[in-house]
């Protein structure tokens, strides 16, 4: 199959970034490179989709990472995980011993952010992207584990209609479950059980970059994990607190105690990245061009930096970082940071975080538990279908109100020539409703 057809079914298929960044798959497909990474390196605490998927879809996994080396003439393909996945291990070893491709295995440290794609491309090729770049630019490129699989699907005409989504913290039973796309987050907690609390505080995605959404929400494609979590918990007040006041305490509180900075996993690679100097520049009003301020474009907002782990005065400079960079993209302030490094700094290796130490930083330890897989696939009366969950322009609708629509048809498409995917009905039934960013569509028994 050639490199364009592996590309245009990805596209067809509605693949996106499952890892959580929704980039469209087709797009990275359309590149050159030497190492094709695959990403199962699931940093976030408590998460266990991506091990899952290894496991119980392993095959479909490795071609998918066979069919990206070859759409991209890599040399190599190399699956990294965590090597405390003693049960996946031996999994991947079989399907690699029979593949005909050049793969392997790389083995990682429980460490957070081990995911981030620009750490993991240092650890497992020893290459260090440059400045405000991207892992092509050393000739690598990274998918997520669950896009991989999804690759392989859309090779044989299946679209993007599920995903594998672990689910933690306050419900009867942890599962990781098969959830079709739009579902809404209480009929997952209803899957797993049931709610131990009718009002928890929910986030999607992890709980370092994780955000919160409500009950009635819907799952995406790029919704990794849920996590519900009494109100009352630290983690809830953390990321309810405005950004506008957090600014407004950093301005007076902020010590340089340079914590952030002697933590934060790009200034370790070597970037020019100083979260100490950033929140000094924004407490003095620099101006918004500065060298300094515009830093923030390197960070990569892990939330190790801030209030979560490294701030002692409960600061959270990733999410300062976060709104310069809007605020640096509005202005149309250009990224100035382009440096090639050589070499990382000489103390990373003993300033690494454990996933263990953060999950008791956060309060978690009761919550860090088994979440085996189910392979039922959920059967939600009605879904909400994100049509902007991609990187890039939102997908149009291609349906109107009251139309019947099968499992797998195409609801949504992006424009020609703008960056997107198409959009799947994720269950079969009739449109019920049609809105700027999401497609309900309702069951046929509940019609």
């Amino acid at each position: 199959m050639r490199q364009s057809a592996i590309a245009d079914k990805t596209r067809q298929a509605g693949v996106i970034g499952a890892g959580g960044a929704g980039f469209p798959t087709h797009v990275k497909l359309s590149n050159s490179c030497q190492i094709v990474i695959a990403n199962g390196a699931e940093c976030e605490p408590l998460l266990q989709c991506d091990q899952q998927v290894m496991f119980h879809y392993g095959r479909e996994m490795v071609r998918g990472l066979e069919l990206a080396v070859k759409a991209t003439g890599a040399s190599e393909g190399i699956i990294a995980l965590k090597k405390k996945h003693e049960n996946v291990i031996p999994v991947l070893d079989q399907l690699i011993a029979s593949s005909h491709f050049n793969l392997r295995l790389f083995q990682l440290g429980n460490h957070y952010p081990a995911g981030d794609e620009q750490v993991l491309v240092y650890e497992v090729s020893g290459r260090i992207v440059p400045e405000g770049g991207r892992p092509g630019d050393v000739g690598c490129l990274v998918f997520n584990v669950q896009t991989l699989k999804q690759i392989a699907e859309a090779q044989d005409g299946i679209p993007v209609t599920d995903r594998i989504v672990s689910v933690h913290g306050q419900v009867a039973d942890p599962l990781t479950v098969r959830v079709p796309i739009g579902t809404p987050v209480r009929e997952v907690a209803d899957a797993c059980g049931g709610l131990e609390d009718e009002h928890p505080f929910v986030l999607s995605g992890g709980v370092m970059m994780g955000l919160p959404v409500t009950l009635e929400d819907g799952v995406s494609r790029t919704t990794s994990g849920l996590y519900f979590l009494p109100q009352s918990h630290p983690l809830a007040r953390l990321k309810r607190e405005p950004i506008e006041s957090a600014l407004n305490v950093a301005r007076f509180a902020c010590e340089q105690c340079s914590f952030c900075t002697l933590l934060c996993p790009r200034y370790l690679l070597g970037h020019d990245l100083y979260p100490s100097r950033i929140m000094q520049a924004v407490g003095w009003n620099a101006p918004v061009s500065s060298e300094i301020i515009t830093g923030a474009y390197l960070c990569c907002e892990c939330g190790l930096c801030g209030v979560l782990f490294a701030c002692p005065l409960l600061l959270s400079p990733d999410r300062f970082n976060g709104e310069l960079k809007k605020k640096l993209g509005a202005g149309g302030v250009p990224n100035p940071h382009k440096k090639t490094i050589e070499r990382v700094r000489e103390d990373r290796d003993s300033r690494l975080i454990s996933v263990e130490l953060l999950i008791r930083r956060l309060s978690l330890c009761e919550y860090d538990l088994p979440s085996p897989y189910e392979p039922a696939r959920l059967a939600p009366a009605r879904v909400r279908v994100p049509l902007n969950d991609h990187i890039g322009s939102p997908a149009v609708p291609v349906v109107h109100l009251g139309q019947a629509v099968e499992l797998g048809e195409t609801i949504a498409e992006t424009p020609a020539g703008s960056l997107g995917t198409t959009v799947h009905a994720s269950i079969s039934g009739a449109v019920t409703g049609i809105a700027e960013d999401v497609i309900q569509i309702s069951a046929k028994d509940s019609l």
